[in-house]
Order: C-alpha cells, then structure tokens, then sequence
C-alpha cells in the first residue's frame, strides 16, 4: 500500500473507531460507520479489520464487556451489566464474558478489579535533549486523533524501519473541555538515523528534571488528579512545575485505539521549591 493511502486509510478509520467510542451505547450501524469513514461499506469492513486487528462488531461487543467488567466491581448487578452491555439476555452476556475475560461475571468483585481512582505513584526521571518529528496541532482533543493518524500515516516507512513512539509536546493546560481550542505540537520521537531520513519537520526537546506521571483511559478524565498532582504530590516530594512544556508518551497507538483503552505518561517538568 502507498504511504500516501495508507495516511489516508488510518485517518478515516481513526474517525470511525473514534464514533464507536463515542456512541457505545448506540446500535451499531455498519452504512453509517462506512460514511464516516467516507468508505463503502464492503471496503470498509475489509480496512477497519486490516488496520484494527478486529471487525466493528467484535470491538464493540470487547468494549462494552471491558466496561461491564468495570461496572460489575463497583457493584452492578449481572442482570444490570448484560442490560447495559445490550446482551439480549444475562446467559449470552456470561457467556460471551468468560470467553474474553475466562472468569463469569458473577466472579467479579471490589476486590478483583481494582479501578484507578487513586493517583498511581509518580517518578522522578532526568530527561536527555533529544530530537523529534513535529507537526503543529490546533483543534479540540476530539480532532487530535485525526491529526495523529496523518503524522503516524506519513512516517509509516521511517517508523518500521526504526521504531518510533508518538508524544505530543504543549504549554497549554493538558485537561481542557472536549469542544474548546487546543494547541500542541504532534510529535514522532525515534532514533538519530530515521530522524536523518526525514523530510518533515524536526525540532530540539530539551531535557532536565521531570516527573513522569502514568496514566491510563481517557485523558479528561484526569483532570482532578492533575490538580492534586500539583498541589499536593509534587510540594510533598519537595518539587513545583515550572513553566516549561508538558510531555505526553503514547504507550499505544493513539489514533486507532479506544479512548478507554489509551496508555499514556505525561512527562511534567518540575525543579526543587526552593529554587
């Protein structure tokens, strides 16, 4: 496949896969996810499995057993979650739960999942300058995924020559509302060589003390962690935030991957509070 359609590929489908994640609770309409995706429907089943791994119907079904299982370990009843999860009755549900999961439903418990609330604990790291692929973004978090899928389409060769991990690079506020503009510079961090090879931007990250802070699910709703990360963690250690841009490390693909399923880290930094 050419790199210009493979671009072109990720970018609708990373539409489609972002609707999905949107609409869980919606009935699952192949002709429009196709629309979206400005696909015809037999094409677009065969590139959403080509690039997801999964059909459209299959990660929606994982989706919400992935949150069934969330639900059930805060106390929703078995009955209740099949409901939610739009299984016709609570047998096809368990069924369809112990086949992805290999436990019943009813197994599930406070104890078993431990769903984080808590701030997970934070470490301190000194960043080496280094240089990376950049694009400037200005958008909403919900036209982000868009733009990844472009950077991500465009250095498809470079990055399976030598690896690479997308980031994004921002002095703006890393948690603002879904709808409001955001500005950022999308980043493709990879080795010295590949960044030889490229014709696309390339600009210098400096480096210095950082708290790397791991996240995972959606980025808002971090929001309230961020702010005790801040206030509380950070001064505890003996550290504040300075001015300087956020880091964000994409441990997975951000453009085709489900927002609940994101693994992230920002990377905050920080120098000693009496400095």
């Amino acid at each position: 496949m050419r790199a210009a359609t493979f671009t072109d590929h990720r970018r609708r489908i990373g539409r489609a896969v972002s609707h999905v994640d949107w609409h869980l609770d919606d009935e699952m309409d192949i002709r429009r996810l196709a629309d979206i995706a400005c696909f015809s429907p037999y094409h677009f089943l065969r590139v959403f499995q080509e690039l997801t791994r999964e059909t459209p119907a299959s990660m929606v079904r994982r989706l919400r057993l992935e949150r069934a299982r969330l639900r059930l370990a805060i106390g929703l009843s078995v009955t209740e979650a099949a409901q939610e999860a739009r299984f016709e009755s609570s047998q096809a549900f368990a069924r369809a739960f112990r086949a992805l999961f290999d436990r019943t439903p009813s197994s599930i418990g406070p104890d078993e999942i431990r769903i984080e609330q808590d701030d997970p604990p934070t470490e301190i790291v000194m960043l080496k300058d280094r240089r990376a692929i950049a694009l400037d973004f200005k958008g909403t978090h919900l036209d982000l995924t868009d733009g990844f899928g472009h950077l991500l389409g465009l250095t498809r060769p470079l990055a399976r020559r030598h690896g690479a991990q997308a980031a994004s690079l921002s002095t703006d506020y890393p948690f603002p509302e879904l709808d409001k503009p955001y500005g950022c510079q999308m980043l493709l961090l990879m080795p010295e060589a590949g960044l030889r090879e490229t014709k696309l931007p390339v600009i210098q990250i400096a480096g210095g003390l950082h708290v790397q802070w791991r996240r995972r699910g959606l980025l808002l709703d971090s929001h309230a962690s961020y702010r005790r990360l801040l206030d509380h963690t950070l001064p505890a250690q003996g550290l504040r935030r300075t001015d300087g841009p956020i880091i964000r490390l994409f441990h997975n693909d951000p453009a085709l991957v489900p927002r609940g399923k994101r693994k992230w880290s920002l990377f905050i930094p920080v120098v000693p509070l009496d400095s």
